[in-house]
């Protein structure tokens, strides 16, 4: 049976998250639309939140931001590894999922995302992994019920910053619970120090063109 791991890697000082990785299984393929005929390979999903419920995601659509984000990084085959991707402007492909904090406090969970949040308690400590069920990506399927998609080119949005990225931005926002938040928020760095905010700041467009993509 395939296993994922949730991870809080011990080698990103600077930049502290959340890793989803995959285990005995084929890794999924990306290819179509913005990535037109290469194939990138899944690497790992990451997560963005803010101390606010109000701002925590890297992208925002029409000035309406979220509480958080949800970024799955494929790297592009063709290279051969993702450490010679990075200088690549086509070398890295990740698809963003948006989530906001719904309701008041008490609000029961989103039963899609538990398997990833009741296990965060397992792994507080930094360099720590721990395994989750197999379904514990499916709301991503949820995201994905209304059509259409953002795309642009950018970068990377930890170190070292490179401009390789093809980002493709799902605008339907996945609800999380303000409980579910918290969860991500309890988790500490190599400091000993909790989490409570780990997304880049907004930066100009500089001449960057957005394009929003649906089926005819």
């Amino acid at each position: 049976m395939a296993q994922q791991y949730l991870r809080t890697p011990a080698n990103q000082v600077l930049f502290t998250s959340i890793n989803i990785e995959l285990a005995n299984r084929k890794l999924p393929i990306l290819r179509g639309g913005p990535l037109k005929n290469d194939e990138f390979q899944f690497m790992n999903v990451q997560f963005r939140w803010g101390p606010s419920n109000c701002r925590g995601a890297e992208h925002s659509i029409d000035n309406i931001w979220y509480s958080m984000e949800a970024q799955v990084m494929h790297w592009n085959t063709r290279y051969g590894s993702i450490d010679k991707c990075h200088d690549k402007s086509d070398g890295i492909a990740i698809i963003s999922y948006l989530m906001q904090v719904v309701g008041c406090p008490g609000i029961p969970d989103n039963p899609a995302l538990a398997p990833i949040t009741d296990k965060l308690p397992e792994i507080k400590q930094m360099d720590s992994a721990v395994n989750i069920t197999p379904d514990c990506l499916r709301w991503m399927m949820h995201a994905c019920t209304s059509p259409g998609y953002y795309t642009y080119l950018g970068s990377l949005t930890f170190p070292p910053y490179n401009e390789c990225v093809t980002w493709i931005i799902v605008p339907n926002a996945i609800k999380i619970s303000s409980c579910q938040i918290e969860a991500f928020r309890s988790l500490y760095n190599h400091k000993w120090e909790r989490i409570v905010r780990n997304y880049r700041s907004q930066h100009l467009l500089r001449g960057r063109r957005i394009f929003f993509a649906k089926e005819k």
